[in-house]
């Protein structure tokens, strides 16, 4: 383990750049009360890592799922869609037979979902892997709560599900909360000419007005 975490750190040493993974941005391991605060990593030759991904809609979680597949993380994505009759529970996700299998392997893995924006799933999801895999450390990142951002990355990426993104983006943003003395990692910020011109296109398109409105100020149920 301990020659595995000295290859990953010299890898992404050479990848560079800003949008490149950094090892300080998954380091939030450690023993803490609420299992969400920032402590050393440490070369522990029993335990593989579980690096679990808060941040709201259009935050930058599917990018920066990719850069660590690129390095050799196993990645899921949007972990809780698909699951059994639309459940909110972290054991009732189609990938989480293969997360628990992979883990089991030694796999270092890592999910992510919109739903860890509320305190509860990510408390629910912890306790799960807690109790089936108690020698799996479990890291938590949380993406900034910059809402315009997030907005803005959202009508950028263009999907059709837009309005839905941004009801979705209204929806966590009410809720979600970064604890105190958590590993933070900022959002991805497109250029502002490329902000500007995105948000002027979807305007005309689809008739949604950009985001700072006081619009994304709803209930977190």
């Amino acid at each position: 383990m301990a020659f595995w975490i000295s290859y990953l750190v010299g890898e992404m040493a050479e990848l560079g750049g800003d949008s490149a993974p950094r090892w300080d941005t998954i380091s939030g391991c450690g023993t803490v009360s609420n299992g969400e605060g920032n402590g050393m990593l440490e070369e522990r030759m029993t335990q593989n890592i579980l690096l679990a991904v808060a941040g709201l809609p259009g935050s930058g979680k599917t990018t920066y799922l990719s850069e660590l597949a690129g390095i050799g993380w196993l990645c899921f994505d949007d972990f809780k869609n698909m699951a059994v009759r639309n459940s909110r529970q972290f054991r009732h996700s189609p990938h989480f037979a293969t997360l628990l299998a992979r883990l089991r392997e030694g796999v270092n893995c890592a999910v992510t979902d919109i739903d860890f924006c509320r305190t509860e799933s990510r408390a629910e999801a912890s306790d799960v892997l807690r109790t089936e895999l108690p020698n799996v450390e479990i890291c938590w990142l949380f993406f900034s709560h910059t809402v315009e951002d997030c907005a803005a990355n959202i009508v950028r990426r263009g999907r059709r599900s837009v309005r839905e993104d941004l009801g979705e983006l209204s929806r966590y943003s009410a809720c979600y909360q970064i604890p105190h003395g958590a590993q933070e990692r900022p959002c991805y910020r497109i250029p502002s000419e490329l902000r500007v011109a995105a948000g002027a296109q979807k305007e005309m398109e689809t008739g949604i007005v950009q985001p700072g409105t006081g619009e994304l100020h709803r209930t977190c149920s």
